[in-house]
């Protein structure tokens, strides 16, 4: 199984575009999970939010009896269970760069309004307020709030905890774990390297991350550096390990 593993706005949608396009003929099942629970499941309208904890990424569908060739989309990295013939790979981006454009597409699809409201941003809103309220903050208040929390955003309805999934802000735990971890800010490279593992051919043939405008100099970037200074070696690290001398092709 081919298991893209995407984060927010680390070019999510254009690798999903391309990806499916390599493999118009393949079954693939779409997860979109932003939010876990931190407790126990408690009665109300809490349970219809949340996968069961624990669940793994699905590999046969039992409504359609096909086997899944394809799992892609935004979860948390516990759904992950290599087995043998899988091919694991995700995406980075600068953590500090991608909090921003977080912050600044959530406040300009959810809170403005300033597109066509999908039902996917209509969803978001019913299931989500707590974190659509979060994203009507200014800037200064949302990177306040944040930083005072550690970046363990949590809310609280109907007795239970809930919260963005770690890998809304943060790097995926465990990148050594993937075939292939391609660098945003590397893409041409990094598609090389993903072509040569799958076999594609997939360019980079348009604008990634085309978000809303933001300030060249937002609020907070000397702290959120420092907040994400592991983050930002582990980046680096990768995007090191692109380079044509030192990149391994791991199969």
């Amino acid at each position: 199984m081919i298991v893209f593993h995407s984060l927010p706005k680390a070019a999510r949608r254009f690798l999903t575009m391309k990806l499916l396009g390599e493999f118009r003929r393949r079954y693939a099942r779409q997860y979109y999970e932003p939010m876990q629970l931190f407790t126990a499941q408690p009665p109300g309208r809490l349970p219809i939010l949340f996968e069961p904890p624990g669940e793994k990424l699905c590999r046969f569908d039992l409504q359609r009896l096909r086997k899944v060739d394809i799992s892609f989309g935004v979860f948390g990295a516990e759904k992950l269970e290599r087995e043998e013939g899988d091919y694991l790979f995700t995406f980075i981006r600068h953590p500090v760069d991608r909090f921003y454009s977080t912050y600044y597409y959530g406040r300009h699809h959810l809170v403005e309004g300033q597109s066509d409201v999908g039902t996917g941003i209509v969803r978001y809103r019913d299931r989500y307020p707590e974190m659509v309220e979060m994203f009507s903050l200014d800037i200064e208040a949302f990177v306040r709030r944040f930083l005072d929390c550690g970046g363990r955003i949590r809310f609280d309805r109907d007795g239970g905890a809930f919260g963005p999934i770690d890998e809304m802000f943060f790097l995926p735990k465990d990148l050594d774990r993937y075939d292939m971890v391609g660098v945003v800010e590397a893409m041409d490279r990094s598609l090389d390297l993903l072509n040569a593992g799958l076999g594609t051919r997939i360019v980079n043939d348009r604008k990634v991350n085309a978000g809303p405008q933001r300030p060249g100099s937002p609020y907070g970037v000397a702290d959120l550096t420092r907040f994400f200074a592991e983050d930002i070696a582990l980046f680096e690290r990768h995007r090191t390990l692109l380079q044509p001398a030192r990149a391994k092709r791991r199969t």
